[in-house]
């Protein structure tokens, strides 16, 4: 059984941004938003190409300037 986490979004709220359980009766007419614990460990998609690529100009770069200092 997986458990959801939300987290308190009402800035009026003593416990503002804290983390609760759903049937929190502290937390009953506050807004809320789920909380993901699987997101904060996702790298971006770009990512994935993005530095294979940098590295790739990095050589052509480097390969260059020791061509023309030669």
């Amino acid at each position: 059984m997986e458990t959801t986490y939300y987290t308190c979004l009402n800035q009026h709220c003593a416990k503002h941004r804290n983390i609760f359980l759903d049937g929190d009766s502290e937390h009953e007419h506050c807004e809320r938003t789920v909380l993901r614990f699987d997101e904060e460990s996702k790298r971006p998609g770009w990512l994935r190409w993005a530095v294979p690529a940098a590295a790739l100009v990095a050589a052509v770069v480097a390969v260059q300037a020791v061509r023309r200092s030669a």
